[in-house]
């Protein structure tokens, strides 16, 4: 992901979350791509986790944490419990901030059309309409 791209998404989460450091951005809210920063991201530690594919985390006695993806891949981090569900907490916050404005924008309506109604048909920007395939 270019910077530009990447700041842009980071500037979206602090306008739904006020999230400022440490944020999770939404690579894709309609595949549930949200991700989230272990450390700050312009530290080289940093790793970036996906929300939806971690299944488990255990911390470990020596504090780090094995975080368990629903893959069945895991992979150790340097990172407190506290902090790593602090992150997941955030990230799911954003999640739904994504589906609520989504819910309240409402989907489009679809209406089927056949050719003899074309000629009536509005702009899509006012209206979207369904056509089948073999019609058009």
């Amino acid at each position: 992901m270019c910077y530009e791209r990447f700041f842009g998404r980071k500037e979206g989460t602090k306008e739904l979350t006020h999230i400022t450091h440490k944020a999770p951005i939404a690579i894709s809210p309609a595949d549930q791509l949200y991700f989230f920063p272990t450390y700050s991201y312009s530290r080289k530690e940093c790793a970036w986790l996906s929300h939806f594919y971690i299944e488990s985390n255990k911390e470990l006695k020596d504090g780090n944490l094995i975080i368990r993806f629903i893959n069945g891949f895991a992979v150790k981090l340097e990172i407190s419990k506290t902090s790593f569900e602090n992150q997941q907490n955030r990230t799911a916050k954003l999640r739904t901030e994504y589906e609520d404005r989504r819910k309240k924008q409402g989907n489009p309506c679809f209406k089927e059309v056949d050719k003899k109604e074309e000629s009536t048909l509005r702009p899509a920007y006012e209206s979207v309409y369904f056509v089948k395939e073999g019609e058009v």
